[in-house]
């Protein structure tokens, strides 16, 4: 099968190429990055070797190389993981149209794919949170409650109705995932979790807000092997997740601080966590859609405790001190910004 991951390069998008090429010796993987900022050289480093792994720099605002590229490659299957960037100055803000634009863009190019089996967009359960919700509530994908509140969630939710749009037209399937955090292997290290991790690596003294929310972590295997069944499943439109547990700041750093402990790992500065007073909003979303879906296929699936998945976490930071120097690297070393 012919895999084309968009945004190839992240975090998620190195974890969904790993996937791929693990799964079966048919598969051919194709990795599409415009190594933004978001994107990581060293992610995809380790692929290079396998010949079934094709590296494509391309940003796909460009619609002329991206209509060209899937008109020859006649990709099966398309997931794509780009966000947009939003500038704090709303004067200067173009980044939310341009990601709209790429979107149509994928999407045109896509109806010259006559090969095109799936295409998945996956989005953010951001998109559920904002000043009308009750507290401790259970989402589900019903637009009635979605008001996106920033520049961010407002641009994410224009791309999945335009893509919902192309449904109508297009003769492959189309879906769209939503869920809140992800942690892992890869990830971004400006992230809390990674954050928090190399610093005790580091032995180096950080700081951490306790958000007012405490949102489901899910580890980034259960979640790629969701999307999987996604992709290859009968299942159409807009699903939430199933995710690991809600939790706080607080207790991120005190599993993190645990399990690095019984690994051995020697800190003694000190992380500081600077407490919210307000009442807490324990989010979660509801996912009977996909589970239904998941039962009837008689797919059985697990999620990862939160502890299980932090100690796979730290082991890859601490194997792997060259992923976070790579990490470091300047902006300008990767390329300009997001989409």
């Amino acid at each position: 099968m012919k895999y084309l991951i968009i945004g190839g390069a992240s975090f998620i998008g190195s974890n969904l190429v790993e996937y791929y090429l693990n799964k079966s010796e048919e598969n051919e993987v194709y990795c599409l990055d415009n190594l933004s900022t978001s994107s990581n050289l060293y992610s995809i480093d380790e692929f290079y070797s396998n010949s079934r792994f094709h590296f494509i720099f391309l940003d796909v605002f460009n619609d002329e190389q991206l209509f060209e590229l899937f008109k020859k490659e006649q990709f099966e299957y398309i997931i794509s993981c780009i966000k947009p960037k939003v500038d704090e100055d709303i004067e200067k803000d173009y980044h939310s149209l341009k990601f709209v634009e790429c979107y149509n863009n994928i999407l045109r190019a896509c109806l010259k794919d006559e090969s095109l089996v799936s295409f998945h967009m996956i989005s953010t359960a951001l998109l559920y949170i904002n000043d009308y919700m009750p507290l401790n509530p259970h989402f589900n994908e019903c637009e009635a409650g979605i008001y996106p509140f920033d520049f961010y969630t407002s641009t994410i939710k224009l791309a999945e109705d335009l893509l919902l749009s192309y449904s109508n037209i297009a003769s492959f399937k189309i879906t769209i995932s939503r869920n809140f955090n992800l942690y892992g292997k890869k990830d971004n290290i400006s992230k809390l979790i990674p954050d928090i991790i190399t610093k005790i690596l580091e032995n180096k003294k950080t700081e951490v807000y306790d958000f007012i929310f405490a949102l489901p972590y899910t580890y980034i295997d259960d979640f790629i092997k969701q999307i999987d069944f996604i992709l290859h499943s009968d299942i159409k439109g807009t699903i939430n997740l199933i995710e690991g547990e809600a939790i706080t700041d607080r207790e991120i750093i005190d599993t993190i601080l645990e399990v690095s402990n019984k690994l051995n790992i020697k800190y003694n500065k000190k992380i500081e966590c600077i407490e919210n007073r307000m009442r807490r909003n324990y989010l979660c979303l509801d996912n009977s859609k996909l589970m239904s879906f998941m039962k009837n296929s008689h797919y059985s699936f697990y999620i990862t405790p939160f502890k299980e998945g932090i100690k796979k976490t730290i082991e890859f930071y601490k194997n792997n001190p060259k992923w976070i120097e790579g990490s470091k690297l300047k902006d300008e070393d990767y390329g300009k910004d997001d989409v």
